[in-house]
């Protein structure tokens, strides 16, 4: 086996050991002292967010895909259900993103992963500015903050649904 190989199997085992802790546990916990195999494998805090989110891009991009494919007629919903649907399978790696929002090693994949939501919900067009579009997508994820307020979320979709008029 090279050494590329043995890199990879390394780090697919400590990703692994990883998601699984953070689906046990749902703390938002980066588990960096629990995982000595991501300690290893990774060396900084900041690699191994890069990585986790890195994979929930991926995912989410696959849900997209899907949802596109197969799910209801309207684009704005079906990439909010899926979006919603992958944060409630993988909660624990979601919440570890959400704490570290902010991070340099996560704020550039937030910013890809809400103009990508943006783009399938039909919210904003490839050729607008990223920062544009990704504002559009962040509206689309932090509805359900909106919950407690006297609209609800789906008073943001609506609010959304309008935004889609004028994109």
């Amino acid at each position: 086996m090279t050494t590329t190989w043995q890199t990879q199997n390394r780090r697919s085992a400590a990703i692994r050991e990883t998601l699984e802790r953070l689906e046990r546990s749902r703390d938002g916990e980066l588990p960096w002292e629990q995982v000595p195999a991501a300690r290893d494998v990774f060396g900084t805090q900041s690699e191994l967010l890069r990585a986790l989110q890195q994979i929930w891009f991926t995912r989410l991009t696959a849900a997209l895909d899907q949802a596109m494919e197969y799910g209801g007629t309207d684009p704005l919903e079906t990439a909010q259900m899926a979006w919603y649907e992958l944060a409630w399978r993988f909660a624990g790696l979601r919440r570890v993103l959400d704490r570290h929002r902010d991070h340099a090693a996560v704020s550039p994949g937030r910013t890809q992963e809400h103009r990508m939501l943006a783009i399938s919900a039909g919210l904003a067009r490839f050729d607008e500015p990223a920062v544009v579009a990704a504002a559009r997508g962040r509206q689309l994820v932090s509805a359900h903050r909106a919950e407690s307020r006297s609209t609800g979320w789906f008073g943001l979709l609506r609010g959304l649904r309008s935004a889609r008029s004028v994109a």
